[in-house]
């Protein structure tokens, strides 16, 4: 049945061929060709679309949510799939979710160095992933918001607390 349908009372009509589906009002809502014993099937429409598969959803969708990472990883997607064809869904799966874990700019960052070395497997990329946010994380910010300039430490430590008395 329509998502809209799920866990409410339907009437259903079948005969050898056919199964009708209506709703509480006797209007037909889906109907669908009959199948042998144990078999399902599933009209596209009818199927939530948080229950679509990223891989069922195809290439495109894949490649568009690496557009959405930056330049360089929609670049990379698309040189992987034409490397690798079809069996490069799975990657293009797996570099998506890479999303979860690492920065745009670190996911990019590979992806430019993975597409001028040629490397087209998700481990290649996860290593570079890897190394870079290593890399960012080592990093030391020379000034911020909520750490006090070093000046003021040195006043601390210079201050002879002798002198309050």
């Amino acid at each position: 049945v329509p998502p809209e349908y799920l866990g409410r009372q339907v009437w259903v009509r079948y005969d050898s061929r056919l199964v009708r589906i209506y709703n509480e009002r006797l209007e037909q809502i889906a109907i669908h060709g009959r199948t042998s014993l144990g078999c399902f099937r599933t009209d596209w429409q009818h199927i939530a679309d948080e229950k679509i598969s990223a891989v069922e959803r195809g290439a495109d969708y894949l490649l568009a949510k690496a557009d959405r990472i930056g330049g360089e990883a929609g670049q990379w997607a698309r040189a992987m799939m034409e490397e690798r064809g079809v069996q490069g869904i799975r990657v293009l799966q797996g570099f998506v979710g890479l999303a979860r874990k690492h920065s745009a700019v670190t996911i990019n960052h590979a992806s430019r160095t993975a597409l001028h070395a040629r490397l087209f497997r998700l481990r290649s990329l996860r290593e570079l992933c890897k190394r870079l946010a290593d890399k960012e994380d080592l990093q030391f910010a020379e000034s911020h918001p909520i750490i006090r300039p070093l000046a003021d430490y040195q006043a601390v430590l210079t201050h002879n607390p002798a002198e309050r008395r």
